[in-house]
């Protein structure tokens, strides 16, 4: 494993650096002259994907595994809450608790799903 400060790597820092900068700064994200600030997990979510690119070719595989799983997670943790924020207030039914299921379900490991499938089998049997 070569962890000598060459040139290259260095440039490559400062070239990471720079995009995320720029990918943070609510001043240089501006969409038709409005400027709009992404909740923080998305904005850690593009920084990781940044430097996923600038990383040297022995750690890159590793970091776009725990990234790809942390996008999962992420993307989970979003709609359940979304969900979630929903229900403020009403009765959870059927639906509900299905659509619950459905959310979490990225999270799960392919050995984790299947007694969930079969909960959410037995729910839509219920339900019809």
């Amino acid at each position: 494993m070569d962890n000598k400060l060459s040139l290259e790597n260095i440039t490559m820092l400062l070239l990471a650096i720079d995009k995320i900068r720029k990918a943070s700064s609510p001043e240089l994200r501006k969409a038709d002259d409005l400027s709009f600030r992404p909740d923080k997990l998305s904005m850690i979510k593009d920084m990781m994907q940044i430097i996923s690119g600038y990383l040297p070719e022995t750690h890159r595989l590793s970091f776009n595994n725990a990234l790809i799983s942390c996008n999962r997670y992420c993307g989970a943790y979003c709609s359940l809450k979304n969900h979630l924020r929903g229900l403020k207030g009403q009765e959870p039914d059927v639906s509900h608790i299905l659509s619950t299921f459905k959310a979490v379900m990225p999270m799960l490991e392919k050995k984790q799903t299947v007694p969930l499938h079969k909960a959410i089998a037995i729910l839509e049997a219920i339900r019809n």
